[in-house]
């Protein structure tokens, strides 16, 4: 085995530390969060209506195989990591999916905006999801200067890999510009652990 791989290893066990971590600190000590993080974990891969190889990227953490693996509490963490950055500042959350993730920060933001370019993917949102600062539009997230709006920070969880080359950068760009001076870009992304594996991966993401 390389050192690279015991390295990324090490990464490995230390992330999946941290976030067992701040899940149960949430859950611990914010009862408002904990209720949220149980209603949104009440449903499951039964509660979509979609095809099914599109629930594997428009994903509940309630689905039967991430609640087997433990996984729920890494795609919960996200977005309780994003806590410290957003409270009452103006926040848009690109490719919003399922529309759970902005459920869970809802409470914080001054004002939030989720976009997303899948139209039943939005209509699960604006149908399970219930906050009167939750605001689930239809938008590219290649054209954000077209909102006419600034943002104090901006969210893309797992979206960067799903974009071109070209369309990365044009993303990079147009967060940039949309950003207020100081605002702050959170992204995160699958990270394969091999040039082969992300090959792979190329193929079907």
């Amino acid at each position: 085995m390389s050192i690279a791989h015991l390295i990324y290893g090490l990464q490995i066990v230390t992330n999946r530390a941290y976030v067992n971590c701040h899940y149960t600190y949430y859950r611990l000590f914010h009862p408002d969060m904990r209720d949220r993080i149980d209603r949104i974990l009440e449903l499951n891969e039964k509660d979509v209506n979609l095809p099914e190889g599109q629930q594997e990227e428009q994903a509940l953490p309630g689905c039967t195989k991430y609640r087997k693996s433990g996984y729920y509490k890494y795609m919960l963490s996200r977005y309780l990591y994003c806590l410290k950055y957003i409270k009452d500042k103006t926040v848009l959350e690109c490719a919003s999916g399922l529309g759970w993730g902005s459920f869970l920060i809802s409470d914080y933001p001054e004002k939030l905006l989720s976009i997303d370019i899948n139209d039943d993917a939005l209509d699960f949102s604006s149908t399970q999801w219930k906050h009167d600062k939750l605001n689930f539009i239809r938008h590219s997230v290649l054209d954000l200067e077209s909102l006419n709006q600034k943002f104090d920070v901006i969210l893309g969880y797992e979206l960067i890999e799903h974009l071109e080359l070209s369309d990365g950068r044009l993303f990079i760009e147009q967060t940039a510009s949309v950003l207020n001076k100081d605002g702050v870009l959170v992204l995160s992304s699958y990270f394969p652990i091999s040039p082969q594996k992300a090959r792979k991966a190329e193929k079907v993401n």
